[in-house]
């Protein structure tokens, strides 16, 4: 895609968002519910507010099915990882207005004659609804605080996420309100389904992507708790990555549990449909990649990802800085760089803590006398090797290896433990490079 027709797109989906959440919005202003009738005043203005807030926090928690359903042209045009993080904001905004809501209803009410009986089971099923979403978003805000195992999360989360429109649905056309008659109360019914498909559609992703199963066929240890998964197609591979894309990996084997995670495709594009994995011990399913045994059937879901110089500037020069495993996006572009012998000026800038513990060490060493273009400057934060000096990666480093690059318009790209990222990235605008020209990679689903 290039870059103008993305930017156009980006904008043109943007303005697409903003205007259904003002029409979602407008419609409590245009119709009235029956218990409006009979408020005035502020009494009127706090019911008025309460409907437009309670609609808004509706149309989230449904937008957000567009917002996971991994459609590829979004993720050429956002970046399926820039999609999730807006979806955990919206999650946040739609809690956020759902409180607000009965607030507003309770303070436009007299509440000395205010009394709830089982005709108001709706409003019943509206408090549970909040309990529930509220549930939901301090669930996947917290669940590493919380000690909570992400495929119990996992699948929790999958779970409550139709439950929660199957209330919504129930209280929104059971409830007395703006919803009771009219074509408003069709066109959220019709939300409904679009929702209920998008739903199924990710449900059933598993069973479409039987039809090209892949076979784990090495598991190589690289240094200690980092492994490489090596898998062949059985039958036909991925549409051809880009390199630095990433995919949702999912392992049939007694060593891991049975949900997906995003890796980063370590391989290079021209590797007749074999796919590299770099995996670093670090949560609950990283802990058992080292036991997957060769023969283990696995799904891949992807590619996905605009981590990669062809959708930015790929004829620019690059800095590369990685942290740690971080590198494994990096081993997929050199690699893809060596096969083509693409002489552009690149600059890897890789911390590790020692020598012992680098991944794919002596093949980066190879790349980089493969490739013309290409210089490596390490940083060892524990143990150097003999005769060199620990050293970490601030901002005196930056500037001493790429500060007049950043300054000459190189575009820099960033992997590597969320805290290094976050201080990196700082370091590289304080020395003037735009925010714009800076990359980030960082996977988190909760």
């Amino acid at each position: 895609m290039m870059p103008g027709t993305r930017r156009l797109l980006y904008t043109a989906g943007l303005l697409v968002a903003l205007c259904a959440a003002g029409a979602a919005g407008y419609v409590p202003l245009v119709f009235d519910s029956s218990s409006i009738l009979y408020k005035f005043g502020a009494a009127r203005l706090l019911l008025r507010s309460a409907q437009v807030a309670g609609v808004l926090a509706g149309f989230l928690v449904l937008f957000q099915g567009v917002l996971a359903a991994r459609f590829h042209f979004l993720d050429k045009i956002y970046g399926l990882l820039s999609l999730y993080r807006v979806h955990r904001g919206v999650g946040s905004g739609a809690a956020a207005l759902a409180l607000v809501h009965p607030v507003l209803v309770l303070a436009s009410e007299d509440l000395g004659v205010y009394r709830l009986s089982l005709e108001e089971w709706p409003k019943g099923v509206g408090a549970l609804l909040l309990l529930s979403l509220v549930a939901t978003v301090i669930l996947a805000l917290g669940r590493r605080r919380l000690g909570i195992r992400f495929d119990r999360w996992w699948l929790i989360h999958r779970l409550g996420a139709p439950f929660l429109v199957g209330l919504l649905g129930l209280h929104v056309l059971s409830v007395e309100g703006v919803f009771a008659r009219g074509p408003q109360r069709a066109g959220f019914a019709v939300l409904l389904a679009a929702y209920g498909v998008l739903w199924a559609g990710m449900r059933l992703r598993p069973l479409l992507l039987l039809r090209r199963p892949f076979r784990v066929s090495r598991v190589d240890p690289e240094v200690r708790d980092v492994w490489t998964l090596t898998l062949v197609p059985e039958r036909r591979s991925l549409e051809t990555h880009l390199p630095g894309q990433f995919a949702f990996l999912r392992v049939r084997s007694k060593a891991v549990s049975g949900e997906e995670h995003p890796f980063t495709i370590a391989s290079g594009p021209a590797e007749n449909g074999r796919l590299r994995f770099t995996i670093r011990e670090s949560g609950d399913w990283t802990r058992g990649v080292g036991r997957v045994e060769p023969g283990a059937r696995a799904l891949v879901d992807g590619p996905y990802g605009r981590f990669t110089p062809a959708v930015h500037d790929p004829s620019g020069s690059r800095i590369f800085i990685a942290g740690g495993v971080g590198v494994t996006p990096f081993l997929s572009i050199l690699r893809d760089m060596a096969h083509r012998r693409d002489p552009v000026r690149t600059t890897l800038l890789w911390s590790n803590r020692s020598v012992e513990e680098t991944p794919c060490l002596e093949e980066v060493v190879r790349l980089e006398e493969a490739l013309s273009g290409l210089r490596v400057v390490w940083f060892f934060t524990r143990r150097a090797p003999e005769g060199s000096e620990t050293s970490r990666l601030d901002r005196d480093a930056l500037e001493r290896e790429v500060g007049e690059t950043c300054r000459n318009g190189a575009l820099v790209f960033l992997c590597g433990p969320p805290p290094m990222m976050e201080a990196v990235s700082r370091s590289l605008r304080d020395m003037g490079t735009p925010r714009r020209r800076i990359v980030t990679e960082a996977f988190q689903l909760s």
